[in-house]
């Protein structure tokens, strides 16, 4: 479930998931090579907003991986003639532009410094923190305080944290579950089948006896579904389960969330991930894997057609209508760590304003009636009622979407607060997942890392080394393909050979600066 290209094709029912983006996200994001003058830039480049009264017209520029060509015009008017809208005498521009090309378009505007307004940005896509480096988005600070109250009443200082850079905040962060939350995913059917309570079941070692059971009394089933990607589905090292903050992105180098001297590690060389290397490998000699793992979608297929009871992922809330889309079955959970809130969750989908904006104060009055009307949320988010989707449930907040819909983006992550939204699962809208989300966000403990942003321009060579030996070497180690009595020992070997301790040096360099600034 990690495959980014198939994932944006599978997510078509429910749409495309934000967080499936993420942990591969996190390694390109981290190997992108920032100015030298990143700190410096952020402090120096984004100039100082100014404000302009009357009617206005702000733009919102987003990406798309559906055609909206054909609505978006009239859910354009419709919101334009909400009340809210109407009241701060504001009108929308819907600028939507195609995934694949969205960074690079984005990069000519803020080249050729474009007049525009408000527009997503994240850590994987028109990237966040090349666009504070090189001044290309406002400092939000005043503008939120005095012109969006409710907006900043919303969030925790905790989660706007994260999207400060030099103390300055440069996005807005688009509300929805933030903290990952790895575990265990098994078929309801054989669940029920066998009597196995999920419940009891608190690390990946309680996993065995049932592993076992199913190995047993189903024969023609592999218990663990696995595929033949580096990030992909079937590996149980996750850094996050041993409660570590992966700052540097998906180079190895983390602090743990609780750490207050905030000291990098490599955190491959550790105990927690030679024990899952060794529980992957028994249960990989003991028949619980497939010896050969397919492809992502010939793996996904396999399950819909009753090959595979356990998925490894994360054991979310919202999981319960993407697993039924992805694997054809209903799904019970174990979830296998503490959730927490780190940086890499909440810049992976924001809203900012660009420098080049002419009306900075009506862009983020805009972001405000769009993080707190439901009206105008669902609006932009599913378009028109009736035309672009039916309200199936009201009391439920359940909705379906033709399929000749001509204005459903699917990326509801993308504009504002999705606990707003209608559910386009109705599995989902039974469990009131938002609100278990919400409250999720509301206790989850937040890492002494946030609102860190690693820069990598000092180890370039070294990020590109090192990535390539992780891509290399984790699936083999984490799925137990490998004897980790070898395997560990030569992938750790390779990541030294390729430069990780200068990369863990550097992230404590910048650690230390960024601890004494705060």
């Amino acid at each position: 479930m990690q495959d980014l290209s198939n994932d944006a094709k599978q997510n078509t029912t429910r749409g495309i998931n934000r967080r499936a983006f993420v942990k591969t996200a996190a390694t390109l994001a981290a190997a992108t090579t920032l100015p030298a003058s990143f700190l410096a830039a952020c402090g120096s480049t984004a100039q100082t907003a100014t404000t302009v009264s009357g009617p206005t017209t702000v733009t919102f520029s987003f990406m798309t991986y559906a055609d909206i060509s054909q609505g978006v015009q009239a859910v354009q008017s419709a919101l334009n003639a909400t009340a809210a809208l109407k009241a701060k005498n504001l009108s929308i521009k819907l600028d939507n532009i195609d995934s694949a090309s969205y960074t690079q378009k984005m990069t000519l505007r803020f080249s050729s410094g474009q007049p525009m307004d408000a527009l997503f940005t994240a850590s994987w896509i028109n990237d966040f923190y090349n666009n504070v480096a090189q001044g290309n988005l406002l400092a939000l600070d005043d503008l939120l305080t005095q012109y969006a109250p409710k907006l900043k009443a919303s969030m925790s200082s905790a989660i706007f944290d994260a999207a400060r850079i030099n103390g300055k905040l440069y996005g807005i962060p688009n509300q929805q579950l933030f903290p990952k939350m790895w575990g265990a995913l098994l078929r309801k059917d054989l669940a029920t089948k066998y009597n196995i309570d999920l419940t009891k079941v608190k690390t990946y070692a309680d996993l065995t006896p049932i592993l076992a059971l199913l190995k047993q009394k189903e024969p023609t089933i592999i218990p663990i579904l696995s595929d033949n990607q580096p990030t992909g589905t079937g590996g149980i090292y996750n850094p996050e389960t041993h409660g570590v903050d992966e700052v540097a992105g998906g180079l190895g180098v983390g602090v743990k969330y609780t750490d207050t001297s905030l000291t990098a590690y490599n955190h491959y060389d550790t105990p927690e991930f030679l024990a899952d290397a060794k529980q992957a490998h028994e249960w990989f000699n003991a028949g619980y894997y497939l010896k050969n793992p397919p492809s992502v979608s010939d793996s996904q297929s396999a399950y819909k057609a009753g090959k595979y009871a356990f998925v490894f992922d994360q054991a979310r809330p919202e999981e319960y209508g993407k697993f039924k889309t992805i694997y054809g079955y209903d799904e019970v959970q174990a979830l296998l760590m503490t959730p927490f809130l780190d940086t890499s969750a909440v810049v992976s989908g924001l809203v900012g304003i660009a420098r080049s904006s002419q009306h900075p104060q009506q862009a983020i009055e805009l972001l405000e009636i769009i993080n707190s009307d439901p009206t105008v949320y669902n609006l932009i988010c599913h378009g028109i009622a009736g035309k672009d989707y039916t309200l199936a449930d009201p009391q439920l907040g359940y909705i379906t979407v033709p399929s000749n819909s001509q204005y459903s983006p699917s990326t509801d992550w993308e504009f504002g607060n999705q606990f707003n939204g209608y559910y386009t699962d109705k599995t989902e809208a039974q469990a009131n997942v938002w609100q278990t989300s919400k409250a999720l966000n509301q206790q989850a403990p937040v890492s002494v890392a946030m609102g860190f942003a690693f820069d990598p321009t000092n180890v370039k060579t070294q990020v590109a080394q090192v990535g390539a030996a992780i891509t290399q070497y984790t699936a083999p180690v984490s799925k137990g393909l490998v004897d980790p009595t070898t395997g560990v020992s030569q992938f750790l070997s390779a990541l030294k050979q390729a430069g990780i301790d200068e990369i863990v040096k550097e992230t404590q360099k910048q650690l230390d600066s960024w601890k004494k600034s705060k």
